[in-house]
């Protein structure tokens, strides 16, 4: 399997990430996000972390991200390793990984899946409602490539589809009914089959379906309870038929299986306490919001995105009250009966729940169980490299920094890492340095001019020297763990100036360090801006001033292009307010000094 294309800079998956961001700020609180947990696949980028979660305030030892494939979770592992706050990585895919039953459920589960939507896939969404993988007030979403699916796939959308004309009369059919469509419906046609229609419908409303199921209503204590009412032989077939179930292999099973569990109570009296008492034992979630997307991505890929909020289905009236004191189930000999401990509670509670059923469930199977429009993500694509920085930066520094040390350790061109994250080449070796420095963990002192410096830091220190930066803003780069140089500035000059050009002449940094102290002489040892003496200034023997290149361009070392600044009036050099009018003010004082030189 080849390495996984980059999603970091890809315009329209930035947009979706945002949507996530704003999807889940929409719903929670700040203080409800930072305890969050969270289950994705982050990507040996890591791009989702960074992007969505850290800007979400999402604590890192909080999110789990899966990954399979052993290359690619060796990549994650290095640029996890990198980070000072780590997230957990399981080597496994979601099926596998989801098929234990949770310690803990996750509030946010994130299927940002590569590839389409299959049996894999729909599997997954029942171990996630079977095993309370999703907290009970959870966002679920659902990534999927569009139009891809193999013979098999498309076989089963199809056979699907046969289900639809049927769907408004599931709910009045009998057990009977139910299993003679189920053993008929594979024989007929599907008509004029739109596979379009048929993905739309059952990508999006497959997880509502799933999560309203929940654990499943075969899997509660009362289901369990009236198996062993029956006789061994049904028992058996029942057992197959409930392997289906969990397994998610028909639509019409659970239904079939609601069916026989209702038809055997004697009366409608009992089917309703068989609903309340299973409704109980299942944990139902139903969709409170959805939000669905559809998207490009930079490499021509279809996808199809679904955002859910889902929130655990209760009981208002069986709240604060034990049922067992009102009425039970058991077994008597052999047979399922219910024992009515109080009539007229047990005839209140049906006709509450018969109520409530009426102005809940029946409204939410009709107005959830409908595709919805998707939102198509479009990026503005010239304009994007603007907006991924400005998204970048809006991120927490600590995220903006481990974004750049991600594409450092994808051997990422500079000038690629610059455009996107809108950084001088400066800037860029900052990261650089500090990312070698955290991978390799040295704290060596150096004690040679350039052999003793590790490989790396000596070229980024050579770059930056060669485009002119000064040793003293060279050496801020390079701190060890407790934040003190680990080089000198002195060491990196020194450096400097043993470097000379290929016709043999001195160095421009050799040349300014033989004028520097001609320039502090010229000048009096006093700051030609504002005209303060060393006895004014800290320290002693102009400790504290600085020899300023009036046009900014380090290699030219003209002694009319140098003047003698303190402390303070060299960092007004550099600003706005002030650069303009010192430049100008310094020309004119050297044409007075120096009249028959002309500056650059």
């Amino acid at each position: 399997m080849g390495s996984v294309k980059s999603f970091s800079t890809d315009p329209a998956k930035s947009l979706w990430r945002e949507r996530i961001v704003d999807f889940v700020r929409k719903h929670y609180t700040p203080h409800q996000i930072r305890n969050f947990r969270v289950l994705c696949f982050a990507g040996r980028e890591m791009t989702e972390v960074f992007d969505v979660y850290d800007r979400l305030g999402v604590k890192r030892k909080n999110v789990v991200s899966l990954e399979c494939d052993p290359r690619e979770y060796d990549a994650m592992c290095a640029v996890n390793e990198t980070l000072e706050q780590r997230i957990k990585i399981v080597p496994a895919s979601a099926l596998d990984y989801l098929s234990h039953p949770a310690t803990q459920p996750f509030d946010v589960i994130s299927l940002d899946y590569c590839g389409y939507f299959n049996d894999e896939k729909c599997k997954t969404l029942d171990r996630i409602a079977h095993n309370k993988w999703l907290a009970p007030h959870g966002v679920l979403i659902t990534n999927y490539q569009k139009g891809r699916e193999n013979q098999d796939v498309r076989d089963s959308l199809e056979h699907t589809s046969k289900y639809f004309p049927f769907e408004k009369d599931l709910p009045s059919m009998t057990a009977q009914e139910m299993g003679q469509l189920y053993l008929t419906i594979g024989e007929q046609s599907s008509g004029d089959f739109d596979i379009t229609e048929t993905r739309d419908r059952v990508i999006q409303v497959l997880p509502i379906q799933k999560m309203f199921n929940g654990t499943g209503f075969w899997n509660s204590p009362i289901y369990r309870t009236w198996m062993r009412s029956l006789t061994p032989d049904v028992q058996e077939v029942m057992v197959r038929v409930l392997a289906d179930a969990n397994d998610g292999r028909a639509k019409l099973v659970t239904g079939y299986l609601g069916r026989v569990f209702s038809e055997s109570a004697p009366d409608d009296f009992g089917k309703t306490l068989l609903n309340i008492f299973s409704f109980l034992e299942t944990r139902q979630q139903k969709v409170e919001a959805h939000e669905a997307y559809a998207y490009v991505s930079d490499s021509r890929t279809p996808m199809v995105s679904d955002f859910y909020l889902f929130g655990g289905i209760m009981l208002p009236f069986t709240k604060g009250q034990r049922l067992d004191n009102i009425v039970k189930y058991k077994l008597l000999k052999g047979k399922f009966v219910f024992d009515i401990r109080d009539r007229r509670k047990t005839l209140q509670l049906i006709q509450q729940y018969d109520r409530w059923h009426t102005e809940n469930m029946d409204g939410f199977h009709r107005s959830a169980l409908q595709p919805l429009d998707r939102i198509i993500l479009e990026p503005e694509r010239a304009s994007f490299r603007g907006h991924n920085s400005e998204t970048t930066r809006r991120n927490s520094k600590g995220g903006l920094r481990e974004s750049i040390y991600v594409a450092l350790s994808s051997n990422t061109p500079d000038a690629e890492i610059m455009q996107n994250y809108s950084l001088t080449k400066m800037e860029l070796a900052g990261y650089k340095a500090a990312h070698t420095r955290q991978r390799n963990h040295a704290k060596t002192s150096p004690k040679g001019k350039g052999s003793h410096f590790p490989s790396n830091d000596l070229e980024v220190i050579a770059g930056l020297l060669e485009d002119g930066y000064k040793a003293t803003e060279i050496v801020g780069l390079f701190e060890d763990d407790e934040g003190k140089p680990r080089y000198s500035w002195q060491l990196i000059a020194a450096y400097k100036a043993t470097q000379t050009r290929i016709n043999g002449t001195p160095s421009n940094e050799r040349l300014f360090q033989q004028l520097k102290p001609e320039i502090l002489e010229r000048d009096g040892h006093a700051c030609q801006w504002c005209h303060k003496s060393p006895a004014e200034q800290r320290g002693q023997s102009g400790h504290n001033f600085h020899v300023h290149h009036i046009n900014y361009n380090h290699k030219d070392t003209r002694p009319d292009n140098l003047v003698t600044v303190c402390t303070s009036c060299h960092a007004r050099t550099n600003t706005i307010q002030y650069g303009g009018e010192m430049k100008e003010y310094f020309e004119l004082l050297m044409g007075e000094r120096y009249p028959t030189a002309t500056s650059a």
